[in-house]
C-alpha cells in the first residue's frame, strides 16, 4: 500500500567530542500499512542524517498477527492489527518508530457501504470502510444504467441490476463488490373528474404524476387493466367501463410505474330492468326503410341487415348497460350462445316456463326459433300465462307482442341478464297495444 510519505522520528541527542549533538530521524514510506493475509510487505526504512553504520532491528507486537524478519520483511499470519517496532542499533541512546500493521482478509474486510435498492432517477452515495475507517478506492460499474457523477456519487439511469465494485487506491488487490438493484419509480395515479365511475359515463381519465408532482403525459404510459371486462383504458388515459366490480389498472412511464384500484359503481339508477324496457317501447312503431334501411343497423355497422338483435343491443347501448351484462350481439344465435354459456342462473330454457320453474321478468331477452328463422326481443311484463314483449324487426317495425309463453313452443328461451341489485320496483308498463305474436311474421 502506498500512502503520502509520513516522518515519523525519535529524536536522540548524540554526543560527539564531548559538545557536538546529531539528531538522527528514522524515516518509513507508510506509518499506516494495510495488507492482505495472502502477501508480504517490506519496510524499507532509512536514517537521516545518513548514517553508513546504521542497523535496524524489527520486532513484532503480536507474532499471532505478523511476523517481521531481521530483513523487515512482514508476513501476516492471520487477520487483525498489530505494530512492527524499527529501531535503530549502534548509537548510545535508542531511536525507535512504531508502524501500525492492518492483515486483511482479500475482498472480505473492503466493506462497500450504502444503498441495495434504488429508485431510477435518483442520486445516492457509496462509501469503502477498512476495519472502522473510510478509505479512497477507485469505482467501477458493470453497466451503463449508472451513471458515475463524483467519487462515491451516482446517479440510477434506468431500471435493472448493476454490480459496483470498489478497488482500493493503495493497493488495487483489496477490492469488495456489492449487487444494486434499480427499481422502477413510483407513480401517484388518480382518475379525474372524481372516482364515481359506472358503466356506460365517458369523460373519465388517469392521472399519472411522479413523486415530485411532476404530472407524466398519457402518451408516455402504458395502461393494463387486471380484468378487461370490468374496464379497459385507452392509450390516452382515457376509461372504458364495461361492468361493476373492481378491476387494477397499471400505469408504466419509461422508467415508473404506479397502480389504481379502479372500483366501476353499480348504476345509479332506479332498475335497469325499467330503463332498458323503457328505452325500447319509446321506439314503438318504428318501421324500417327499403331493404332493412335502419337507424339500429347504421350503429352497429351492419346497415341492410336483419335487425331485431341489434335492436335490443342499441337498447341496451342507450341503458348505458356494459356488453359484460347484455353482448353486443347482431346474431341472434350468438346472442343465444352467449347466455347459455352463462350457465342456468343466466339462461332459462322454455321447458322450464312451463313448469313454473321460472316466470320471465320485465328486461328479460327473449330467443325464438321458428321455421328455421331466429327471432329476440325484450320481456315487458308476465300476467297469468301471457307473456308481453317489444321487439325488433317484427313484421319490420318495432312493436308490442303477447304469447301464451307456455304453451308457445317456438321460443327458445331466455337470456338472463346480470343486472345490479336494486332496491326499485318493477314499473307496470302499460301493453295495451300488443298484438298477439303467435303465428305473426317475426322477421
Amino acid at each position: 500500500m502506498k500512502k503520502v510519505f509520513i516522518i515519523l522520528a525519535l529524536i536522540v541527542v548524540l554526543l560527539f567530542g564531548g559538545c557536538q549533538k546529531v539528531n538522527y530521524v528514522i524515516i518509513v514510506d507508510n506509518a499506516d500499512i494495510r495488507i492482505s493475509t495472502e502477501e508480504e510487505y517490506r519496510l524499507l526504512p532509512i536514517i537521516s542524517p545518513e548514517y553508513h553504520d546504521a542497523k535496524f532491528i524489527f520486532t513484532s507486537s503480536n507474532h499471532d498477527i505478523i511476523t517481521v524478519n531481521k530483513n523487515g520483511v512482514i508476513v501476516p499470519i492471520a487477520p487483525g492489527k498489530a505494530a512492527v517496532e524499527i529501531a535503530l542499533q549502534g548509537t548510545d541512546t535508542a531511536i525507535a518508530i512504531s508502524v501500525e500493521v492492518y492483515a486483511l482478509k482479500e475482498e472480505a474486510e473492503l466493506r462497500i457501504i450504502g444503498v441495495t435498492e434504488v429508485e431510477v432517477g435518483a442520486r445516492f452515495t457509496l462509501s469503502a470502510y477498512l476495519g472502522d475507517g473510510a478509505v479512497a478506492v477507485d469505482w467501477e460499474i458493470s453497466n451503463e444504467i449508472l451513471a458515475a457523477i463524483n467519487p462515491g456519487c451516482f446517479l440510477a439511469v434506468a431500471v435493472g441490476p448493476v454490480t459496483v465494485k470498489a478497488i482500493l487506491k493503495d493497493n488495487p488487490k483489496i477490492w469488495a463488490k456489492t449487487e444494486i438493484v434499480i427499481v422502477p419509480g413510483k407513480l401517484e395515479i388518480s382518475l379525474m373528474p372524481n372516482d364515481d365511475i359506472w358503466p356506460g359515463k365517458n369523460g373519465y381519465f388517469l392521472i399519472a404524476k411522479k413523486m415530485n408532482g411532476l404530472a407524466v403525459k398519457a402518451a408516455e404510459c402504458k395502461y393494463e387493466s387486471a380484468d378487461p371486462e370490468i374496464a379497459t383504458v385507452n392509450q390516452l388515459g382515457q376509461i372504458t367501463a364495461y361492468a361493476w366490480g373492481t378491476t387494477t389498472i397499471t400505469v408504466t412511464g419509461d422508467y415508473d410505474i404506479g397502480t389504481y384500484m379502479l372500483t366501476v359503481k353499480d348504476l345509479p339508477l332506479e332498475n335497469l330492468r325499467n330503463t332498458i324496457v323503457a328505452i325500447a317501447i319509446g321506439e314503438n312503431g318504428f318501421v324500417e326503410g327499403a331493404n332493412n334501411d335502419t337507424k339500429y343497423g347504421d350503429w352497429y355497422g351492419l346497415p341492410n341487415q336483419p335487425w331485431c338483435a341489434m335492436f335490443v343491443s342499441w337498447c341496451a347501448y342507450q341503458a348505458g348497460i356494459p356488453p359484460a351484462v347484455i353482448p353486443k350481439y347482431a346474431s341472434v344465435q350468438i346472442g343465444l350462445d352467449w347466455y347459455r354459456t352463462k350457465g342456468s342462473e343466466r339462461y332459462k330454457t322454455y321447458n322450464e316456463t312451463q313448469t313454473d320453474d321460472y316466470i320471465p321478468q320485465c328486461g328479460d331477452i327473449i330467443f325464438f326459433k321458428s321455421n328455421g328463422a331466429s327471432h329476440t326481443g325484450l320481456v315487458i311484463k308476465t300476467i297469468g300465462d301471457k307473456l308481453y314483449t317489444i321487439e325488433g324487426n317484427t313484421s319490420n317495425q318495432v312493436a308490442f307482442r303477447w304469447y301464451y309463453y307456455k304453451n308457445y313452443d317456438k321460443i327458445t328461451g331466455y337470456g338472463i341478464p346480470d343486472y345490479p341489485p336494486t332496491s326499485g320496483e318493477l314499473y307496470d308498463f302499460d301493453i295495451s297495444l300488443a298484438k298477439y305474436g303467435g303465428g305473426l311474421s317475426t322477421q
